[in-house]
């Protein structure tokens, strides 16, 4: 960061900091800048937390409740979630996905048994550390999880006819279980996203989260489309 002074003169802080995503989140640079991919891969190196929990801490050498000096800090929910956010608006492909979907499954492991997402985590013992619940954490999560799903159905469309291909995504049982871990936390984004879990049939999406389209609507276009 660069902090301006009276005098005219200015201060150049080099303390790497997981904001940093704000360059493509809010446009500063396109998404694909190579600046952007640098950045979000000194990000990834530097802040990770190379402990068995993991997660991204939000700046090096964060002292707010910091439990071990070697890191750069402890991991936040909602640093991490900001990295989740790189890969899945990157995503070109399906495959390019995993590496957001493996952070969403982070954030579902790390939450407390109620489902309650703390501020941060013990770097060792992934427990949750300063405030529990934090309105912001859920929000982001509840954001990734949209945008996650959003990006699928998108990479979803057939090219020929620009319908949703149903099979792979809501006939595909074993997909969800592998991708989303439905059955471990579905009923996670059903309280937070209002994704109502259909049993056999897979899920439901209810229409007041505003996800993409109904799905009748999906499942229709998805049954004239020869191109699965």
């Amino acid at each position: 960061m660069i902090f301006f002074n009276d005098d005219g003169s200015f201060e150049v802080d080099k303390t790497l900091d997981a904001s940093l995503y704000g360059l493509f989140a809010f446009g500063v640079y396109e998404l694909d800048d190579i600046k952007v991919k640098n950045t979000m891969e000194q990000v990834r190196d530097k802040l990770w937390v190379k402990t068995s929990v993991g997660g991204l801490a939000r700046y090096e050498g964060d002292d707010y409740h910091r439990v071990d000096k070697d890191s750069p800090g402890n991991p936040w929910f909602i640093t991490t979630l900001w990295l989740a956010q790189y890969y899945i608006d990157l995503a070109k492909n399906k495959d390019d996905l995993e590496e957001g979907l493996k952070i969403l499954e982070w954030v579902v492991d790390h939450a407390m048994p109620s489902g309650i997402l703390a501020e941060q985590v013990d770097p060792f013992t992934g427990e949750p550390l300063s405030v529990s619940p934090l309105t912001w954490s859920h929000a982001a999560f509840v954001e990734m999880v949209q945008r996650y799903l959003n990006k699928l159905i998108e990479l979803e469309r057939c090219e020929s006819c620009g319908h949703y291909k149903k099979k792979k995504i809501f006939r595909s049982r074993e997909r969800w279980r592998r991708n989303a871990r439905l059955d471990s936390f579905g009923y996670f984004f059903c309280r937070n996203l209002n994704v109502i879990k259909g049993g056999k049939k897979n899920i439901k999406i209810a229409e007041k989260t505003n996800l993409y389209l109904n799905k009748e609507d999906i499942m229709s276009k998805g049954e004239k489309c020869f191109a699965v």
